[in-house]
């Protein structure tokens, strides 16, 4: 017999069998077996779904704070060779009416050490940059379980509509990770600082990160008991207009 007629006889072979597998009585109909196969395809296409939304979905960091947390929320991964490696999630949008917050952690390059410039780190963020016009206020410092925060009060003029924010940068004890973003109540409410400080000390991490310094510090602190506070250290009698950064961002 030639291979071709094998191959042919094979094959109806094995559509026979699998018709009487799926007959009354035969083994697919049988309860157990059914119920394997459909939690066998029930995980797989999980999976298939959890591929996917780490795909779409791939910044690690997260807000845990129930009323942030449940505005729509995306994120990226945005690089830069002079500032590193950014994970960005935006809850909500900055230029409507309602609450947003933006969240990026920064892995700065290796080797990269020293103190931040909180004003250039802020007029680096969207909020500024994407502002008709930016103002700065009042000051705060944001006690949480990972440490400190550094805050300003932030007024940004979204194409004649002011919205009220804060604007912050970490002041953690490592060089290997650091924190900053962004914070806007409703138009017309002020954000409250303890608000944010509490947010930011229920900051979660989904996955490894992309160091093990960074990945490291994070985890411990996360496993540290739950604690945040806010402390004005100053108010300005104007605000202060804040020009957007005229450096190379991250994307």
């Amino acid at each position: 017999m030639s291979n071709e007629n094998t191959k042919s006889v094979a094959s109806a072979s094995l559509i026979q069998r699998l018709i009487l597998a799926a007959a009354p009585g035969g083994v697919l109909t049988r309860k157990y077996v059914f119920f394997g196969l459909g939690a066998g395809l029930l995980i797989i296409i999980a999976g298939i779904g959890h591929l996917r939304s780490r795909a779409d979905d791939p910044a690690a960091v997260r807000i845990s704070d129930r009323e942030i947390a449940q505005l729509p929320t995306r994120s990226y991964i945005a690089t830069s060779a002079s500032l590193g490696r950014g994970e960005v999630r935006q809850y909500g949008l900055l230029d409507d009416k309602h609450m947003d917050a933006t969240v990026v952690m920064v892995i700065p390059p290796p080797g990269q050490m020293g103190g931040r410039d909180f004003l250039q780190e802020v007029r680096e963020l969207d909020a500024v940059r994407s502002a008709t016009r930016a103002t700065v206020a009042g000051s705060y410092e944001l006690q949480t379980r990972f440490g400190l925060f550094q805050a300003s009060e932030l007024q940004v003029d979204m194409v004649g509509r002011w919205k009220d924010c804060l604007v912050f940068v970490s002041r953690f004890d490592t060089s290997a990770v650091y924190v900053k973003g962004w914070y806007c109540n409703t138009i017309g409410e002020k954000p409250n600082p303890e608000r944010l400080a509490c947010a930011l000390d229920g900051l979660t991490i989904d996955g490894r990160l992309a160091t093990a310094d960074a990945d490291a510090f994070m985890r411990q602190r996360i496993a540290r008991p739950s604690f945040c506070a806010a402390i004005s250290t100053g108010r300005d009698r104007e605000p202060r207009p804040l020009p957007p950064a005229t450096t190379p961002r991250m994307r």
